[in-house]
């Protein structure tokens, strides 16, 4: 047979196959566990082998996610879906362009003579110009993804489907990167990733606080922030006060403080924060710095394991669609979680509180004294350039060490500095005690 003749009928033989294997194909998708867990290996390591990126892990955890709300469904509205939405805005939407009449015909002349008199009166007139509106801080966050639980018709029709608004958020999801020599599964990788949570756990909890501000009708909001490969899971099981929403204004403090100049405006500004910081609404830790994979390390290839969604993640999945929507129903057991849910440690809770409310506020008032500002706690008397002499004893000066190397001007006096210059242990003429009590505004240093 000729080459050319050959090549037709090979061409026809595939076509011929691929027409018969498009008819043969089920008019559904079958996704096995075993597609699901290939997929996560392979998308797995490709995020491992660009660990240094955050974007490599967006595959990764796109197709996690995006499988989860695929295999949930509404049992009686075909109008509700579960979607995974990445970088969802919480904040306030772009207006959406409407028909404008003025630029229909007939309309447009008589609408623009009656905008230019109008315009003229307010010339002609004795009217006061109009005052200028305060520039409203909006909050505005974007997560990386969250799994969004939308309703497509009129919000009149709720009624019947479980849902408060048109938008309700299951969950959402910050990720970050897990930059580190050793393999994720290894404990090294843990203790990196644990480090690492506190640098992102204020981004989550403003993500949080817009959520809960920019749509009134959510009640609770849950939280996932990912390293790499371990996650840690946050719940506000409560919305917040309406004080508690409000944008936080951050004053600029000077970095060169100058003696002779009053900071009035940046104290007042730092007491502000302060009270901010007071009433923050802390979430409650439901896992820490966990695994979100189960590596299997019997595979062939002991470098690139198989690997499996762990227990603790297929609960955090399940956690907030239990609590909010029990009424979607299961497709597969893709996602089932186990019937006993993992230990949970417990006593994260006072970590949180400490780096999101205890900490700032330490670093606030640190800054308000450095500036003049003095608490109620704080000893009356001002600081002053060096410890004081005693005028009882002359030989107190002797008890002081590197005298040379104090500042020269406006050193605040501290216990704990005041102690380690002392060079004896008693203060049998109680001048040391004084002194001590000259430094109590600087005792707790926190940053």
């Amino acid at each position: 047979m000729p080459a050319e003749r050959r090549s037709a009928a090979s061409k026809a033989t595939v076509a011929k196959t691929r027409s018969v294997t498009a008819a043969q194909l089920p008019g559904s998708l079958v996704y096995t566990q075993d597609d699901f867990e290939e997929a996560n290996s392979n998308l797995l390591y490709d995020a491992w082998r660009f660990r240094g990126s955050e974007h490599h892990l967006y595959p990764l955890y796109s197709h996690i996610l995006s499988l989860s709300c695929w295999n949930l469904r509404h049992p009686n509205q075909p109008r509700a879906t579960l979607v995974s939405c990445p970088q969802p805005l919480f904040g306030k939407p772009p207006p959406a362009k409407t028909e404008d009449l003025s630029k229909k015909k007939g309309s447009k002349t008589k609408g623009n003579s009656k905008a230019k008199g109008e315009s003229q009166s307010k010339t002609k007139g004795d009217s006061k110009p109009e005052p200028k509106k305060e520039k409203s801080r909006s909050l505005k966050q974007i997560p990386d993804f969250a799994r969004i639980f939308i309703f497509s018709d009129d919000g009149d029709r709720l009624e019947g489907t479980g849902l408060s608004s048109i938008h309700e958020l299951a969950d959402f999801f910050e990720l970050k990167v897990l930059n580190c020599s050793d393999s994720w599964w290894a404990v090294e990788a843990e203790a990196l990733a644990e480090g690492e949570l506190w640098a992102h756990v204020l981004q989550v909890y403003n993500a949080a606080m817009a959520g809960f501000a920019c749509n009134p009708t959510w009640k609770e909001v849950h939280a996932i922030l990912v390293i790499g490969v371990l996650f840690t899971q946050l719940v506000w099981s409560k919305r917040p006060s309406d004080d508690a929403l409000k944008p936080l204004a951050s004053p600029r403090v000077p970095k060169n403080i100058k003696p002779d100049r009053a900071y009035d405006g940046v104290i007042n500004g730092l007491l502000r924060q302060i009270s901010s910081f007071e009433i923050r609404a802390t979430p409650d830790c439901i896992f820490y710095n966990a695994h979100v994979f189960q590596y299997n390390h019997d595979s062939e290839d002991p470098k690139y394991p198989r690997v499996s969604l762990s227990k603790e993640f297929l609960c955090a999945l399940d956690r907030p669609i239990k609590k909010l929507y029990p009424q979607l129903l299961p497709r597969s057991a893709l996602f089932q979680p186990p019937a006993n849910e993992p230990r949970i440690p417990r006593g994260r809770n006072d970590s949180f509180k400490r780096n999101l409310v205890d900490k700032p506020i330490a670093r606030a008032r640190e800054q308000a004294r450095a500036l003049g500002h003095r608490f109620a706690e704080d000893a009356e008397k001002p600081a002053t350039p060096t410890p004081p002499n005693s005028v009882m004893d002359p030989t107190f000066k002797a008890r002081i060490k590197n005298v040379k190397s104090l500042p020269k001007s406006h050193v605040v006096t501290r216990k704990k500095s005041l102690k380690e210059m002392l060079a004896v242990g008693d203060n049998g003429d109680g001048n040391g005690d004084e002194d001590s009590g000259d430094g109590g505004d600087g005792e707790d240093e926190e940053a």
